[in-house]
Parts: C-alpha cells; structure tokens; sequence
C-alpha cells in the first residue's frame, strides 16, 4: 500500500543525525513524565467533554421517554470504556499526523512507553491526516495493570507534492495499559491485516436462509388481482407514510421506517399461494433512492382475515 511505501521504520543509531522532524528530547524524572502526562490526559479529555456533553444530553431524553429499565441494564463501565476508547483514538491521530504539531509530539513521547524508533519521509510528502478509525476487536490482556490490545482499521489521507490527496486502509494494532485514568501505550503500534472470510458450510448457510411458507393452493384469477392492488396500496403508502403504512400491517414490528428518499414499488409477484388464514407472496419489487434503482425479491405474508401485512422480509 502507499502508506507502507511511505511510512518506514528503522533502529535508531546514535551516530545518526536526526532525521527530518525529530527532535532531541531531554531526559526527564519519573515524576515529571508523569505530570506530564496528566496535563496531556486532562487536556485531551476537556477537548471530549462537548462530545459527552451531547451524550448525556441524548440520555436524558431517553430517560424523559421512559428508557429508565434499558438504562439500569447498562454496564457501569460503559463510560470508562468510551474514555479508553479517546485516548486510544487520539494517540493513533497524533501518531500518524505529518507535519506533527507540537501537541501530538507530546502525545506520542509521553504516552510511549519506549519510543526507539525512527520515521522517516520522503521529501515529496506533504501532509498526513487520519480521516477515520473504526475499531473492531478489543482483547483484554493478563497482565499485572489492566491491559488490552486493540484492533483498528484506519483511514489515513495522504497528500503529495503536486497530486490530489489519496485515502490509503491501514490495520493496526495497539497495546494499551490503565492505572486508574493514566495510560501507557505498552507497545509500538504493529501494522496488522484483516481478513474476512465468509460462511462456507453448506448447513449453516440452509439454517440462514429465509423460510419462506408455501401451499399447493393457487390464488384465483380475482385473488390475484386483488392482492395486487392490496400491495400497490401498500407499497405507496409505506413510501409516502410510514404511520399510516403500520396500519395495514398486523403489528408494528413488522416494517422499519424507510429512508426518506426511498420509493418502493411493486414490479411482479413471482409466487402466490395460500391456505385458510394467509396468503404467501414472493414479489419482485423496484426500491429507488436519489442515485439508483434495485429489484429485489420480498417475501410476503398476508392475513386474509383483515387484509394486513403479518410479515414482509427481503431475501
């Protein structure tokens, strides 16, 4: 990948000068690393407070409109988590950021605990900037200090001389350990891969599938038509209004709000069969947005006592 090209680590020789970026740093006291990082910490953490401000403002209406139950499951280290989770993000952005600011500088010499390595970059670098990390795996490590080891995948932008910026994918992985609310990054940051496989077992991949219920009895020509215009009716009004779209199904946990710049409409019913309390529907239907149009097949139940969707899934 371009960031790889780019981004090389070597061992520091002392004979060396420093390379483009690096400064010498002087050896200081436990103490005064440890104040130092403690500014740092609360620095960081006043720059989130506007973030948690806006969650709290959020839970707050949840409690309003009675989520008080779904609150009190919560786990109590959800927001030790979340503050984890900042500082593990903030060292990441401050580690991959070229030129480095003086503050990202501190980050990266504070919170290592042992930083032998050296970066070079070429001259036709212009800047380097993480634009996204997702996190997807978080191990909790057996170690004397509460330690975990994280997994992220990071989007980085990466701008040359005389060229358009570009997004390279970087996977990296993090060791990270926590007294209290001071950390250390145990390790240096280890460029990983991430690869998805899919499900090939032919029994696992049947129990996923959709069962869809089907008879031998066939709808009449009349039945057919009527069912047509029952799902053209259903379909326009689920588009147009999604409260009244839940009144014609048997329950309200049978659609999802739709996207507001998605119409559905009803091409063809492939299969239509019944028995004495429902029909079952296999359809093709046209779902546009604001850029294009799929077909998809939906399955569809139909309770023929009131005329109502009892179920309706994509598959």
């Amino acid at each position: 990948m371009l960031f790889k090209r780019l981004h090389k680590h070597i061992e520091k020789n002392p004979d060396e000068k420093a390379t483009k970026d690096q400064e010498v740093v002087e050896e200081k006291s436990e103490d005064e690393l440890v104040n130092e990082r403690l500014k740092i910490w609360k620095k960081i953490q006043r720059k989130q407070k506007m973030k948690k401000s806006v969650v709290l403002f959020f839970l707050v209406f949840a409690i309003i409109g009675g989520y008080k139950s779904l609150l009190e499951t919560t786990p109590a280290t959800e927001y030790e988590e979340i503050s984890d989770e900042v500082f593990v993000r903030t060292y990441m952005e401050a580690y991959f950021e070229y030129p480095q600011s003086e503050e990202s500088k501190k980050v990266i010499s504070v919170f290592t605990l042992k930083n032998e390595e050296v970066v070079n970059y070429p001259e036709e670098l212009e800047s380097l900037r993480v634009s996204k990390i997702n996190f997807y795996k978080v191990k909790s490590l057996k170690q004397e200090y509460k330690s975990y080891r994280y997994y992220a995948e990071i989007k980085i932008e990466i701008k040359l001389q005389d060229q358009e910026p570009t997004i390279d994918t970087m996977y990296v992985r993090a060791d990270v350990a926590k007294e209290g609310d001071r950390y250390a990054i145990t390790r240096p940051l280890l460029f990983t891969s991430y690869d998805v496989k899919g499900i090939s077992d032919e029994e696992i991949l049947g129990k996923l599938t959709l069962e869809k219920e089907s008879t031998n009895q066939q709808l009449s020509d009349d039945e057919h038509k009527q069912v047509k215009q029952t799902l053209n009716l259903f379909f326009k009004t689920y588009s147009d209004d999604y409260k009244q779209a839940k009144l014609l199904t048997t329950s309200s946990h049978v659609i999802d709000k739709l996207d507001p710049h998605v119409e559905i409409k009803l091409q063809t019913i492939t299969s239509a069969t019944q028995d004495d309390d429902y029909m079952y529907l296999q359809v093709k239907v046209d779902e546009s947005d604001k850029y294009v149009t799929r077909t998809r097949n939906y399955y569809i139940e139909i309770k023929k006592e009131n005329n109502k969707i009892k179920k309706m899934e994509v598959y």
